[in-house]
């Protein structure tokens, strides 16, 4: 298998399946500074790298004083596992970072090693924790304590008790009496144990980022981390981004009280002591994964001050913003606000060491911590020495370095501004500080291309636009993780100004594709096309999406798919510049990335008033990429992608839900989806009306009398409900399947020959095949399962398990599951009148067979036309205006007669289709003879 598959298989799934959505799945095979390399047809390609390691690579990749000072740690055979020792380079490391960190903020600190930021995080959490819980402790031990100094200072009568205290207590604690001293004191330790213990409470900010083990990620803000360990961990409020009212607000929500006694005069008295639960604040000075927003001064003025009224640990999470990144040692240091704690990370390894540190105000320290939290990996010297470079360099002529990267940085916000002054409806923000910089995309609300709104409102865009960014210009930079329109760009200090300049062209370029609404030229390198002029086809503004224009209108939704790979170009045009191929290739890239989205929107009015809107919602797949799925029992993607389609019609307030195409054969027609609040329908009941009643008109026009139906696909549930509704109508019966197939032909056979024999008994009316069976003989409902459907001419139900005995058949009806067509010219006569009726999604009939058979009609099958010559025209469904497919007819049907229960929902019955037929007459649908090609009468 390749890396990717490899990766995607092992590693990470559904990461891997964004990257190759995106493009963004290179393998790289060599980085130097600020560039990667690939390779590609045997030779070596640069890519100019924003992304920085997430903020890691600050020196850049591999440069040259860490990686020498990295090898001379391995060649000098530098201990490892040394454990329980005193460690020297960690020990020269922790002397060099606090050396830098009391200069940053005057503070002396204690340092934890451990190998990520989020471990760090951990660390932090559980030293935070530990001061709490030793807190509560000490109020335990006080009021024992105190207990027995009271009950001496009483025996000894150098206080005393007024008996009203008892009364005043026993109110305050809920108690109908308290007898005396014991008593007293006993309910005092009971309710302040009760008050203070309990689960911690930390804040955060909205839009955090602070790791992803079971601590820190109930911290990450964004819930598709959080929600799956929701329960497990501590408990977190996030505060609003920068509102200091609401974590004022938390912290007052968090603050109790307690009863205690003291003594006032030598009298024992109540007092009330506060508690507040609030274990420790968590803020990055720049919210980094959240989108790159620099906190404001005065926000974090406050949080110190209310952190000092209440003794509070505020920690600053520094991981992605510290180590000189913004031009001072750490972020939140050109504020003059300096945090108990501190985090660090990323480029604290120097771009080639897996290590973090948390760094503790010594006044806060416990120093039990450090035996009771450990890392077997931490401290070790290899990852030492290479941070302990990393911050020599750092520091050097001055800290030039961190200078460089506030200089630097500065100067690129002011390039990129200039670029978003330029396309103010493209770039909604540049922010950030120093070399930590975020550019916030969007599309703007006229943006002629559907495809790109669907990106940006599922939050894609970011990564799209990265990719492009990748495979056009070869330079990589990626969204943030929480904010994912945001690009982050985290170069080295060494970032050139040629290098800035390449980046703002490329983004002047980018932004007037996107202003463009030019799907084509922003998607062309993910099926490796080059580009082509589109400007002719930029006018279409896109479907137009409307709410229900009167009260009491109903509300349905239907979910469709591309029936045809291309069908994605005409739903945008502006993509026009892709093949069917290209089409195909787009859809597989994205499989099970893009969710379904709302296509389109519909009102019509039947033939008695009633009014039905209409909301097509598109799962993003080809029938090709299903079939193929399910072939290899891996559908599950598929599956999902319709379940998910079946929330957002919930979510739209639609009471109906209509499933078009694969949608209803990947749910088993409609059975694996069991709505309590939406009734479904499959729609096939409509859809095999319409193939007959068009069949029979088109008969009838060109004078066919004696009828032989053959259907293809008769193993199938439509194909043997058409059958036996045809069976009233047509001579003879032809059930075509293939070779594999032939016992499920010959039960079907049986099956259907027994319905129309019981029904003609109990009926007066006896024609089409009806008749044949009592004018041969065959009646005998007991001999059916020794009947020979395949070699009796005389039967009037037979089978075949070869498409060639269609030759024989005037009238044919296609409703295969195929994903490529099957019905070729030779399967049909060569020069009696035939008409065929193509049921299929997608179709059956091979291209070009209606100029090859002449004496044919091909009909396009179940379609219907909407009541009153409305015009009905979906966007990517390619049809004539006012004509619809008979699965989304029978959703509007549903709606236009209020039908509240699930109507063809899992296997289909003559009878159903008897009803459906009646209701289309009701409310105007007429069924067409919609002809494909040429014909002859």
């Amino acid at each position: 298998m390749s890396d990717f598959e490899n990766y995607r298989r092992y590693i990470k799934p559904e990461l891997a399946d964004l990257l190759k959505a995106a493009g963004l799945d290179r393998v790289y095979t060599r980085a130097l500074g600020d560039k990667l390399y690939y390779q590609k047809d045997g030779q070596e390609h640069e890519v100019l790298d924003l992304v920085g390691g997430f903020g890691a690579s600050l020196f850049g990749h591999n440069h040259p004083e860490i990686v020498k000072r990295a090898k001379a740690a391995l060649e000098n055979q530098l201990p490892f596992n040394c454990q329980g020792s005193i460690r020297p380079k960690a020990a020269k490391l922790a002397s060099k970072l606090h050396e830098m960190a009391h200069k940053a903020s005057g503070k002396e600190y204690v340092i934890t090693f451990a190998n990520t930021g989020t471990e760090a995080v951990e660390a932090a959490m559980k030293h935070a924790e530990m001061e709490r819980r030793y807190a509560i402790t000490a109020i335990d031990k006080e009021l024992v304590q105190k207990s027995h100094l009271i009950r001496r200072c009483l025996r000894s009568l150098e206080c005393s008790i007024d008996e009203a205290l008892f009364k005043t207590a026993a109110a305050h604690f809920g108690v109908a009496h308290i007898g005396g001293i014991d008593e007293l004191l006993f309910e005092i330790h009971r309710q302040a144990l009760n008050k203070i213990e309990k689960p911690p409470v930390f804040l955060a900010i909205e839009g955090a980022f602070h790791g992803k083990t079971s601590g820190a990620v109930q911290m990450t803000h964004r819930s598709e981390y959080q929600a799956p360990w929701r329960d497990f961990g501590p408990k977190v409020r996030f505060v609003k981004r920068w509102d200091e009212k609401e974590l004022k607000s938390f912290i007052s929500d968090e603050t109790s009280f307690f009863w205690d006694v003291a003594l006032k005069n030598n009298e024992l008295v109540l007092v009330e002591r506060l508690w507040v639960n609030v274990a420790g604040i968590f803020i990055e000075p720049i919210l980094g994964e959240g989108g790159i927003h620099s906190a404001p001064k005065t926000f974090l003025e406050s949080v110190r001050k209310s952190a000092d009224m209440y003794n509070i640990p505020l920690i600053f999470d520094e991981i992605q913003s510290g180590m000189g990144r913004t031009g001072t040692f750490w972020a939140a240091e050109k504020h003059g606000i300096h945090a108990d704690y501190v985090t660090m990370s990323k480029s604290l390894g120097a771009g080639l060491a897996k290590t973090s540190a948390l760094l503790v105000d010594k006044n806060r320290y416990l120093k039990e911590f450090g035996y009771v939290h450990t890392s077997t990996f931490a401290e070790d010297d290899y990852s030492s020495e290479v941070a302990l470079a990393g911050l020599e360099m750092l520091s050097e002529d001055d800290d030039q370095l961190m200078k460089q990267c506030g200089e630097l940085g500065q100067a690129f916000i002011d390039k990129l501004k200039e670029v978003q002054q330029s396309h103010p409806d493209c770039i909604t923000d540049v922010r950030g500080d120093g070399l930590m910089i975020g550019v916030e995309i969007t599309v703007s609300e006229g943006c002629k291309s559907p495809l790109m709104k669907v990106l940006s409102n599922q939050d894609l865009l970011g990564y799209i636009v990265s990719g492009w960014l990748l495979n056009e210009k070869n330079i990589r930079v990626a969204p943030t993780i929480s904010s994912r329109a945001t690009l982050r760009i985290e170069p080295s200090a060494y970032l050139t100004l040629l290098e800035m300049d390449r980046f703002c062209k490329a983004l002047n370029e980018l932004c007037d594709i996107l202003n463009g609404g030019d799907a084509y030229k922003l998607l062309r390198y993910s099926v490796h096309k080059e580009g082509v002029d589109t400007q002719k086809i930029l006018e279409y503004g896109g479907p137009t999406i409307f709410t229900p224009t009167k009260a009491g209108t109903a509300k349905v939704g239907f979910l469709a798919h591309f029936l045809e790979p291309d069908d994605i170009s005409q739903w945008d045009p502006t993509l026009k510049g892709f093949s069917v191929d290209d089409c195909q290739a787009f859809l597989e890239r994205t499989q099970g990335v893009i969710e379904p989205f709302v296509a389109d929107t519909l009102e019509i009015e039947s033939l008695i008033g009633n009014r039905v809107h209409c909301t097509v919602f598109a799962v993003p797949f080809s029938p090709e990429q299903v079939v193929q799925s399910m072939r290899a029992g891996e559908s599950d993607w598929a599956l999902d992608l319709v379940f998910q389609g079946v929330e957002k019609a919930r979510q739209h307030g639609c009471s109906i839900l209509g499933f078009g195409g694969y949608t209803s054969i990947v749910t088993n027609n409609c059975r694996l989806v069991v709505p309590s609040d939406l009734t479904v329908t499959s729609g096939n009941s409509l859809t095999s009306v319409a193939a007959l009643d068009a069949l029979h008109m088109a008969a009838k026009r060109i004078g066919i009398e004696h009828k032989t139906l053959g259907i293809v696909g008769a193993v199938g549930n439509i194909g043997q409900v058409l059958a036996e509704v045809a069976s009233d109508n047509v001579d003879e019966i032809v059930l075509v399947g293939s070779g594999r197939g032939r016992n499920r032909l010959l039960k079907a056979a049986r099956a259907l020959s027994k319905k129309i024999i019981l029904r003609a008994k109990s009926s007066a009316n006896k024609s089409g095949v009806v008749r044949k069976f009592f004018e041969r003989g065959f009646t005998d409902i007991e001999k059916i399962e020794t009947w020979d459907f395949e070699n009796n001419q005389d039967l009037p139900i037979r089978v075949a398990n070869a498409l060639d005995a269609l030759v024989d058949c005037n009238l044919i009806v296609s409703t295969t599951n195929s994903a490529k067509p099957v019905l070729k010219a030779e399967h049909i006569h060569k020069a009696n009148p035939v008409v065929v009726s193509d049921v299929a999604v997608p179709t059956d009939l091979t291209e070009g067979i209606e100029n090859e058979r002449l004496n044919a009609i091909f009909l396009r099958g179940g379609i219907v036309s909407a009541p009153m010559g409305q015009k009905v025209d979906v966007a990517g469904i390619r049809l004539p205006p006012g004509q619809v497919h008979g699965c989304l007819g029978e959703t509007l049907l549903m709606g236009l007669g209020g039908i509240g229960e699930n109507f063809s929902y899992g296997a289909l019955s003559a009878r159903g289709i008897r009803r459906v037929r009646s209701m289309a007459k009701e409310h105007g649908f007429a069924v067409n003879e919609n002809v494909l090609g040429l014909s002859k009468d």
